[in-house]
């Protein structure tokens, strides 16, 4: 079966996502699957609420149904959406199953792509699934295993690879079927979905199965600059076709909105081409760390004298070292997308130097796909910035002490 793939490109705050609801209500005989980054986002299309901030199960009447929203142009409460819920000890992969086969319109996270295996992949091309993705996913991710278990699998032969060369294989023979629980049961279950892969004979790789696109009859991807997205280099590098649709862009003038912090001081820290990237942040010395701290203290005292209305970012495993009083509490991951929790707020430091894993660059450039580091920096840094009131069309300060990525949001504003 051949899926049509059609991206839906605009900019943050564009309409992507009201679209894409009105499409699903006019075309209700379809059956939609949607994935979203966040649950907070599934209950928006839904038109569910969480039962609390600690539970996010959708709230049901005593008889067990759900309780959906008034109708509204901003969710899809008439098609009533289920969500996958983890019932006792069962996954949600196992609920989801089920809605299938009940032939229920789904909305889940995008973090379900990566348990949909073969089996769910049949169920939903036998019954003639349409997919919406808002927001693009990461096709490719770093697998952790042990070094015991990396020597263990090939020194027994419990695995081998593909006449590919990269994708692995069980070998039944040697390690019959496994029980949840038993070791190598996780691996089994992601080289049986071929979802495992080695590149360079010891880089484990989770990757997106190809064969997840081509179980919809069709697949809708929201985003914005898709060009420069992994999930772009992963489409041309299996030779899945696709067709762009590009929103008209809303009439503001994004780049006279963006006050870009230029003051030497706060800025001669970031001037070396790495600075702050992952590696880099990782060896911070004392010295940079109490620099980049004190930046922080100046702008939130002398600079933006707007209470808590600032987010900041950074490295995940550097935020308790770079955070100061005052800004621990809007720290908002660096790779966040399709969030609109934080669009009140005005100030922004972007802590951050994005470069693409060199690992899934070799993956990308042994399919003769050609890595663009600094599009795929400059979208991630985007994506976060159009979290906050920019998206509605309003001014925001930034402060960004990487040179690099501040000169590359620098020339997008001349052009945006």
């Amino acid at each position: 079966m051949d899926t049509k793939i059609t991206i839906i490109d605009g900019v943050c705050g564009s309409g992507k996502s009201q679209g894409i609801i009105k499409q699903m209500k006019e075309q209700s005989f379809k059956k939609w699957i949607c994935f979203t980054q966040f649950i907070s986002e599934c209950h928006r299309y839904a038109g569910t609420q969480p039962i609390s901030k600690k539970n996010d199960e959708p709230k049901r009447l005593k008889d067990g149904s759900l309780i959906y929203d008034e109708l509204s142009e901003f969710n899809c409460s008439e098609l009533e959406f289920k969500h996958p819920l983890r019932k006792g000890r069962g996954q949600k992969k196992e609920d989801l199953i089920e809605l299938l086969k009940q032939r229920e319109n789904i909305v889940t996270t995008h973090q379900m792509l990566t348990n949909i295996g073969s089996d769910v992949q049949e169920i939903i091309s036998e019954l003639s699934y349409v997919a919406v993705l808002d927001e693009v996913v990461d096709p490719i991710q770093e697998y952790k295993i042990t070094s015991n278990n990396k020597k263990e699998l090939f020194e027994h032969e419990y695995v081998y690879l593909s006449d590919d060369g990269v994708t692995l294989c069980w070998n039944y023979e040697k390690y019959p079927d496994r029980k949840k629980g038993d070791n190598f049961y996780k691996e089994k279950q992601l080289i049986d979905s071929s979802n495992l892969i080695l590149l360079d004979g010891s880089i484990y790789l989770w990757e997106m199965s190809e064969s997840l696109f081509n179980s919809f009859t069709e697949v809708y991807i929201l985003t914005y600059q898709f060009e420069g997205s992994p999930l772009m280099w992963f489409l041309k590098a299996k030779g899945i076709e696709y067709e762009v649709q590009y929103k008209p862009k809303p009439n503001v003038k994004y780049g006279d909105l963006i006050n870009i912090i230029e003051d030497e001081r706060l800025n001669a820290i970031g001037d070396s081409p790495n600075f702050l990237s992952s590696n880099r942040t990782r060896k911070l010395s004392e010295g940079e760390n109490r620099d980049l701290k004190a930046n922080l203290n100046h702008l939130r005292k002398r600079v933006w004298n707007d209470g808590e209305d600032r987010m900041w970012t950074c490295l995940g495993s550097a935020k308790d070292d770079l955070g100061v009083n005052g800004w621990k509490k809007g720290f908002v991951p660096f790779n966040i997308r399709g969030s609109n929790e934080y669009r009140q707020v005005k100030n922004c430091a972007y802590l951050f130097n994005v470069f693409l894993n060199p690992n899934i660059t070799k993956y990308f450039n042994k399919y003769g796909v050609n890595v663009d580091e600094d599009t795929y920096a400059l979208n991630s840094m985007l994506q976060w910035l159009f979290r906050s009131r920019l998206r509605d069309g309003k001014s925001i300060s930034v402060y960004i002490p990487s040179k690099r990525m501040r000169e590359l949001l620098k020339e997008w504003c001349r052009h945006n």
